[in-house]
This record gives C-alpha cells, structure tokens and sequence, in this order.
C-alpha cells in the first residue's frame, strides 16, 4: 500500500500527495536495487522483494507517523485559535516571527527538505554493512556492494534489513 490507503493524513499540513509520491519513489528504488535482473537489468526478479519491501516498511512507516503527527498538532493548535481569541492573537504574532526567521513554519521543515532518495541510499548501504560484519563474524552471507539505479545483477535475497540496535 502507498499513499493514503497506506497512512490517510490529516488536512492541516497539506501532505497527503507528497506522502503519495515519496511512497512510490521509495518503493520504485528499493524494487529497483533489490529485483533487478538480467544482463541489462531489464528483467525483475521475486527473489528479493521481501527484501524491498521489508526496507520500505521501515523507511516509511516512521516518516509517515512524523507528519502525521505534526498534521495533528498543527490541527489542534488551529482548533484552540478558533476557540480562543486571545490565543489566536497571540499565535497570530508568532506565526509572523516564525516564517520572518525561518521563510516558513518550522513545523513543516521536516515535509520540504525530506530527500527519500538520500534516505534509500543510506539505508541500502547500512544494511549492507550489517551484512558484511555479520559475515566478518562468521555468518554466510553474500558480498554485495554496488549503488542504486547501477544496473548490476547480484542477488539480495540476503539482504533482509536488521533493526537498529
């Protein structure tokens, strides 16, 4: 599931496509890294989409829950401005400074400068490295070492990402 069958956002924060979008880009990089296949890599394998999918679950559920959930103070905070004056024009002011200071809410910070593909290369390569000292202490493990997009053909059924300890 991607978008908003997968993570149905609130209406404050404005981040239900962008969610969308992120999901299909994470998910397309991850199907192309681990199921690629063939001399030109034209050809899509089964073998290792437990794999992708496995990694993308824990790339994105944890990204999705941070908007969400500032989706939510953002709601709240704008519910509490309906129902209080005082408060709205007090939170009015500060709305001002803080997109004077920053160009924009800081709350919606984490939304703009997400790079999803920054954050599928690195959790490829991090799994990847478990993989390897996992192998260095004795367990068989294959050796892969390539970046996304390059078009290799090596097997990564192995690579089953390892909760952060």
């Amino acid at each position: 599931l991607v978008g908003d069958s997968a993570h149905p956002p609130v209406p404050y924060l404005a981040q239900g496509a962008q969610q969308g979008l992120e999901d299909a880009g994470t998910l397309a990089l991850l199907l192309q890294h681990f199921c690629k296949k063939g001399s030109r890599g034209d050809g899509f394998s089964l073998e290792s989409i437990a794999s992708a999918l496995t990694l993308y679950n824990s790339l994105r559920q944890p990204r999705t829950a941070e908007i969400l959930n500032r989706g939510k103070l953002w709601g709240q905070q704008q519910q509490k401005r309906a129902e209080n004056p005082k408060y709205n024009k007090m939170r009015e002011e500060n709305i001002r400074r803080e997109v004077f200071y920053h160009e924009t809410l800081p709350i919606l910070l984490p939304a703009v400068r997400h790079d999803y593909k920054e954050e599928v290369r690195s959790a490829i390569q991090q799994a990847e490295e478990k993989n390897v000292r996992a192998k260095g202490a004795g367990h068989h493990v294959p050796s892969v070492t390539h970046n996304i997009g390059s078009g290799d053909n090596a097997d990564h059924s192995h690579l089953l990402p390892v909760p952060e300890e």
